[in-house]
């Protein structure tokens, strides 16, 4: 099984090294306030993440890509070829080096979403609290859409779940949005995507949810359940979230 990669975001102090990340999994719990009008819902349980209020720079990674199925796998994050992506945290703003990596200044007055945009992906969100902070191709994503015989209309927006278990992508996941999307749950398969259940990927999307908020329900079978509250929903653009099984 692919092992997870994600970092939690930790703060890099002045005279701290950048490289110092503590290694995480993730929570399955919601929380967390808004940007550009819309909430978000933190994946994480780990309690001593900084805020943005107590944060002197935060430093993390941009994982690029054009297939959202290889996001529980790390190692897959491209070395090169990522630079000039901006990254948005409140009111400021960094671009990434060539690798995906920034280093970006926390504003007290933001809201806890990373916001990734640029001429070659759709624009990217992530709850804050991750080292790693996913982005999707334009080409990647229109591939997605077609492939699936997915339109959205003007006011929708899409959710990724990375649904794990023991730092892993989790098998038999199925996942659902309140509001509802527009289109039932797709689920990473061995050959694209599959409306019955996750495979080893771990990957869940639910497209065509209304801008605002959401809660993301995800459940195996009638076993477990974990609920994502607060997630942001952007015209257009695809938010992030991590849900994590016991």
């Amino acid at each position: 099984m692919r092992r997870l990669g994600w970092f939690l975001l930790a703060l890099a102090a002045c005279k701290s090294d950048p490289k110092d990340y503590m290694v995480g999994g993730g929570g399955g719990g919601g929380g967390g306030g808004a940007v550009d009008a819309a909430g978000s819902g933190s994946g994480s349980a780990i309690k001593d993440a900084p805020s943005a209020i107590d944060a002197n720079l935060f430093s993390g990674r941009v994982c690029l890509t054009s297939d959202p199925r290889t996001l529980t796998d790390a190692s897959t994050c491209p070395s090169t070829g990522v630079g000039g992506l901006t990254v948005r945290l409140g009111a400021h703003v960094t671009t990434t080096a060539d690798d995906g990596t920034f280093s970006i200044v926390g504003d007290p007055a933001a809201q806890p979403v990373w916001r990734v945009t640029g001429s070659n992906i759709v624009s990217s969100f992530e709850p804050l609290g991750y080292y790693y902070v996913p982005a999707l191709t334009t080409t990647g994503y229109a591939n997605l859409l077609s492939a699936n015989g997915v339109l959205l209309v003007q006011g929708e927006g899409s959710i990724i779940a990375l649904e794990f278990s023991n730092g892993v992508g989790t098998t038999g996941v199925t996942a659902a949005a309140n509001p509802l999307s527009r289109y039932e749950g797709f689920y990473s398969a061995a050959s694209g995507w599959t409306q019955t259940a996750t495979d080893a990927h771990g990957i869940a999307w639910l497209p065509g949810i209304n801008v605002g908020t959401a809660s993301v329900t995800s459940n195996i079978g009638m076993t477990a359940s974990v609920t994502v509250s607060n997630v942001p929903v952007f015209d257009g653009g695809v938010t992030f979230i991590e849900s994590v099984f016991p």
